[in-house]
């Protein structure tokens, strides 16, 4: 049995990144492999997924506000650790440097990068240069060793220093997929070999497998809701939610996880202690889901609920629509399955459950499946 170890964003505080991590290192271990999570925690990502601080004028009022939203988050951010340490089989060592990655070549017999946007040139140049070569899998020492699974560039076009770093670093995997289409026709194109494109790990698993993970979120146990879901506090959806659920005769709920420069809404709209766990719940539960969010988009439709989605400016659609267009196409959802709403400035795609078939993303995960297999036969 050949010990696998999967490199990804597990330590964020985010949803999509907490449950994709799991997904993954949960199907590679049914498919017959030793798996686990390489605990790998720059420091960057760490202090990127914290409570805010508010921007405030006078001193008590900022440290009440501080303390507001310390508190606020405590919570959420003792679900996650408990999430992660339920369900996920992460490595015994930590890692919290590149040289000390360097350790795991003697460990471990599959190195998989992905899924979650690892290969995002912006988190790259984030991160810095230690963990921008990590993600790269530059620290395993055996080219034969080093895989990709739906790693995600996020972004449609790469400028020359990053096209010529991903020339120089990814030529070697024994094996590349990617999460996007286009993301696959241009490391093709750039490297001069095929690389696949492959469902994200969420996908891999069906409605009914993640209720077994899910956690009733029991203020809401009899309401009828709208549940408003965006990474960096998407206040700008609130009018346009506010509208749906003035339609359907509900109430609106917001979910954020505690992250540096979100702002909250108001108390009563905000739902706090939101874990991985009750993510999945308050999705499944809802009457529709607003968002921007990839995974949160993912899960809307593993669960076919009515699902909106709000398209990026012009400006920034070259960072975010192509991951929702594949996306889509995984599941079959063709143009004119999707309708448009706007309210004010905000343009949504409009997707019911009726409008798409079921049996393409069975086919797409049967076939992502079979990739995966393949990494460590």
């Amino acid at each position: 049995m050949k010990k696998v170890a999967i490199l990804t964003f597990h330590r964020a505080n985010n949803y999509g990144a907490v449950l994709q991590a799991l997904a993954l290192s949960h199907v590679i271990n049914k498919l017959g492999a030793n798996c686990e999570v390489l605990d790998y925690r720059p420091c960057k990502m760490e202090s990127f997924y914290h409570s805010f601080i508010p921007k405030v004028k006078g001193v008590k009022v900022f440290i009440l506000l501080l303390l507001y939203f310390i508190f606020r988050d405590a919570k959420t951010r003792r679900r996650f650790a408990e999430f992660r340490r339920d369900t996920m089989r992460v490595s015994a060592q930590v890692y919290r440097s590149f040289s000390e990655l360097r350790n795991a070549n003697e460990f471990y017999d599959v190195f998989v990068v992905g899924s979650d946007q690892v290969w995002n040139p912006e988190i790259v140049k984030e991160c810095g240069p230690d963990s921008q070569f990590a993600y790269l899998l530059d620290f395993v020492k055996d080219s034969g060793k080093k895989k990709s699974y739906a790693a995600s560039i996020a972004v449609s076009a790469l400028d020359d220093e990053i096209s010529v770093l991903y020339r120089e670093k990814l030529s070697d995997f024994s094996a590349l997929s990617v999460r996007e289409h286009n993301a696959a026709e241009l490391l093709s194109s750039l490297l001069n070999r095929h690389v696949s494109a492959v469902c994200d790990p969420v996908l891999l698993m069906s409605a009914k497998k993640w209720m077994e993970y899910e956690r009733p979120y029991k203020k809401l146990l009899n309401t009828d809701y709208i549940l408003v879901y965006s990474v960096g506090g998407g206040r700008d959806l609130l009018p346009y939610a506010c509208q749906l659920a003035a339609q359907k005769r509900c109430v609106v709920y917001t979910i954020q996880p505690p992250i540096v420069g979100t702002s909250s809404y108001c108390r009563k709209q905000l739902l706090t202690g939101v874990g991985p766990a009750e993510f999945i719940w308050l999705i499944r539960n809802a009457r529709a889901v607003v968002t921007s969010s990839f995974h949160g988009s993912a899960f809307a439709l593993l669960f076919r609920k009515e699902l909106h989605v709000k398209q990026q400016s012009e400006i920034k659609a070259n960072h975010r629509n192509s991951r929702f267009d594949s996306l889509f196409k995984y599941f079959g959802i063709q143009e004119d399955y999707i309708a448009c709403n706007q309210v004010d400035d905000i343009q949504c795609k409009v997707l019911r459950a009726d409008m798409y078939p079921q049996t393409v993303l069975a086919k797409n995960r049967a076939r992502s499946l079979f990739f995966l297999r393949c990494l460590f036969e």
